[in-house]
């Protein structure tokens, strides 16, 4: 007696062998990518931490490494390289998140852009991350915040007594126009019941 294996057994070994590879494949890459401080101020000595996930197939990594980028993600420096030894600002040795650290003491503002590159041994492509903005500030005049804060507190006041002839529809409108006059705004929109605010100082602010 000839026994046959079934046909429906072979394909599903078959089909499950093709996830397997398109899994370890898919599982390349750089992921999560952070820099941390993302703001800080000029003439501050500051030390930036860059970190990513670097695909699971961690055994087969050549090399990750950060770079200083243009904000379309051209190289401009490589930062240096990123490890996963529990050193250079990495907090645990082999979970696959690779890290590095670098100094920054501007005297101007600017934007910094950073990405995180990843090589596989065998594989031409290199793996990037997301572009990273990091902005350096000039500090702020003694006494900003709290100038900017009693602005808001005053157009929360006067919300209040719009809506006192007006429905809340027409009293945001109004509330926005007057954001709008003011000379020490650059921007506002409205965004469904809140209202953005942008500061020509460089300041953000939000209205409910």
């Amino acid at each position: 007696m000839t026994i046959h294996r079934p046909l429906s057994v072979g394909l599903s070994v078959l089909f499950w062998f093709f996830i397997f590879l398109n899994s370890a494949f898919a599982d390349k890459g750089v992921f999560s990518a952070t820099a941390s401080p993302q703001l800080f101020f000029t003439n501050t000595p500051t030390t930036v931490t860059v970190s990513a996930e670097i695909g699971a197939e961690n055994l087969y990594i050549s090399s990750v490494a950060a770079y200083k980028t243009t904000a379309d993600g051209k190289p401009i420096a490589k930062l240096g390289q990123m490890y996963d030894d529990g050193s250079h600002g990495d907090a645990r040795a082999a979970d696959t998140i690779f890290t590095m650290q670098f100094d920054v003491n501007n005297n101007v503002e600017e934007s910094i852009y950073v990405m995180v590159t990843a090589a596989y041994r065998g594989d031409r492509n290199r793996y990037l991350s997301q572009i990273m903005k990091i902005k350096v500030f000039n500090p702020l005049p003694v006494g900003t915040m709290e100038a900017i804060t009693q602005e808001l507190s005053v157009y929360q006041q006067n919300f209040y007594n719009y809506l006192q002839s007006m429905d809340i529809e027409s009293a945001r409108q109004q509330i926005l126009s007057d954001v709008l006059a003011n000379p020490n705004v650059s921007k506002a929109e409205m965004h469904e019941n809140t209202i953005s605010i942008t500061f020509k100082n460089g300041l953000d602010g939000y209205f409910f």
